[in-house]
């Protein structure tokens, strides 16, 4: 089965909580308590988010985060590709350094291949909001 990590789900969670309101920031510590995901989890997820300019923290006391991306142009491929380090179904398939003992041979690569040049395409198709 085709799955993403439960860090994935809860990124794209938060980027939509984001993109509803984007003239002001929010804080993770509501977002934390309104979805009941952990705090903790969800500022892994933010560092790795702010890291790709997805969003930025602002300090204080009217602190928190903002996105930084237009929300109608996001696409659930770009959250994807950062949360999960690229999309792939195989490791030997997409941008991992990883290669098996068939090499150039395998055919299921190849075909593991189209299949996830289609994926990304339909990912890239579908904003987050």
């Amino acid at each position: 089965m085709l799955s993403f990590r439960k860090e994935t789900d809860y990124a794209l969670q938060f980027m939509q909580y984001l993109a509803k309101d984007i003239t002001r920031t929010h804080s993770l510590k509501k977002f934390a308590i309104e979805s009941g995901i952990s705090f903790y989890f969800l500022q892994k997820i933010a560092r790795k988010l702010a890291k790709a300019r997805l969003i930025s923290a602002v300090q204080g006391v009217n602190g928190g985060y903002r996105i930084e991306v237009n929300p109608k142009k996001l696409t659930l491929y770009r959250v994807i590709e950062v949360m999960e380090e690229g999309v792939r179904l195989l490791p030997c398939v997409g941008k991992m350094k990883y290669e098996c003992k068939k090499g150039r041979s395998c055919e299921i690569k190849k075909i593991m291949a189209q299949l996830n040049v289609e994926i990304s395409k339909v990912l890239q198709r579908i904003n987050i909001i």
